[in-house]
């Protein structure tokens, strides 16, 4: 892209081609406990990010699998697939081995830790926890910049597309 001010359809095409290649960090919270994602959820809502929720372990690996996430925040204590599971999978398949995984868990067992550590995983974070001290962490794997009312990614319409935006603003600038 040349450095020369751009204006009028050319601009807004430009701005939203660069939009729709940035796209926003995506963060999966693997947990049982509805009140952990939900309030994973709010708290990163002021932030450019996606946060993708899942109830239970094999639904939190298929959700890893399908949206490529970030980062994944994961419980140990689960149905359908305790954490220590979740990660071992996550860890052996090459599609999901190199996302960085933090623990987040009430289960203080150092040898347990040790194992997780042993896999790959990114930190070990015993609940409960300040909000601070998880967003530390998430900053060392993605930015967390704050949101823009503009935003067409929104946390409630996952379905929207970035490209659909930016046509209505090329027709704008073309009228």
């Amino acid at each position: 892209m040349s450095s020369a001010l751009l204006s009028g359809p050319q601009a807004a095409s430009e701005i939203c081609s660069a939009k729709s290649l940035a796209r926003l960090p995506k963060i999966l919270c693997i947990d049982d406990d509805p009140a952990i994602c939900r309030s994973l959820q709010i708290q990163l809502q002021n932030y450019a990010v996606q946060v993708f929720t899942s109830s239970f372990g094999s639904q939190g690996y298929w959700e890893a699998l399908v949206h490529q996430p970030d980062v994944i925040i994961t419980d140990l204590r689960m149905p359908q697939g305790s954490g220590e599971y979740v990660v071992e999978c996550l860890k052996r398949n090459p599609g999901t081995r190199d996302i960085p995984i933090i623990v987040l868990t009430g289960r203080r067992d150092q040898g347990l830790q040790r194992y997780l550590r042993g896999l790959g995983i990114a930190q070990y974070l015993v609940k409960p926890l300040a909000f601070e001290d998880l967003r530390t962490e998430l900053r060392r794997f993605i930015t967390l910049l704050p949101r823009n009312v503009d935003d067409l990614d929104s946390q409630t319409d996952q379905n929207v597309e970035p490209e659909e935006g930016c046509v209505s603003a090329v027709r704008s600038a073309e009228e």
